[in-house]
């Protein structure tokens, strides 16, 4: 049963990253037929919903490897992987807030958690894309939550940060999912 559940996360995982990697690609072709701001936000925003759509995954994942005790995730590290805290009302009623995690730490985090969940090595290099991510989110968070129309605009250069970002995500993540069990 809980074997069930690994596989059940993995099975989704898997169609959540085709449906949304065809967005993706959806995104870089209208780009490429018409290279205007528009398309390169509808581009940038297909990225980064890759992107938190599988640390979210990656996350349900590892909690289902701790729910099935076939690894000793620190259950401490549960609000991280649940993304929700808990609080006392002064009435005693227990209370569940979402808690927004930082992008660049989440990624890192639900990289390194899957891999310790499945004993494998993360091989998490941040020496080559590393930064240009972190620069990548702040393109993300500009465009996402504009102060300005000044602010949606996307440079060339920009456009550059945001390939080197995601060709970094995705050799890195599959680095990881290269070693990942295929059956458990």
């Amino acid at each position: 049963m809980t074997s069930e559940r690994v596989s059940n996360y993995r099975d989704e995982l898997e169609l959540l990253f085709n449906t949304l990697l065809d967005d993706v690609v959806y995104a870089a072709e209208l780009l490429v037929k018409n290279d205007n701001q528009t398309n390169r936000r509808i581009y940038i925003r297909a990225i980064f919903a890759l992107l938190e759509g599988e640390i979210y995954e990656r996350k349900q994942m590892a909690l289902a490897k701790i729910d099935s005790l076939q690894h000793d995730i620190l259950r401490d590290e549960i609000p991280l992987l649940t993304e929700i805290d808990m609080s006392i009302d002064d009435d005693g009623t227990p209370r569940a807030r979402e808690r927004h995690l930082p992008l660049a730490q989440n990624i890192l985090y639900s990289l390194k958690i899957i891999a310790r969940a499945f004993s494998i090595d993360p091989r998490i290099d941040k020496s080559n894309g590393w930064d240009a991510l972190l620069k990548a989110i702040k393109i993300r968070h500009r465009i996402t939550h504009p102060k300005s129309s000044t602010n949606l605009t996307i440079q060339d250069a920009e456009m550059k940060i945001v390939d080197q970002a995601f060709e970094w995500y995705r050799r890195t993540w599959g680095n990881i999912m290269d070693q990942m069990p295929k059956n458990k």
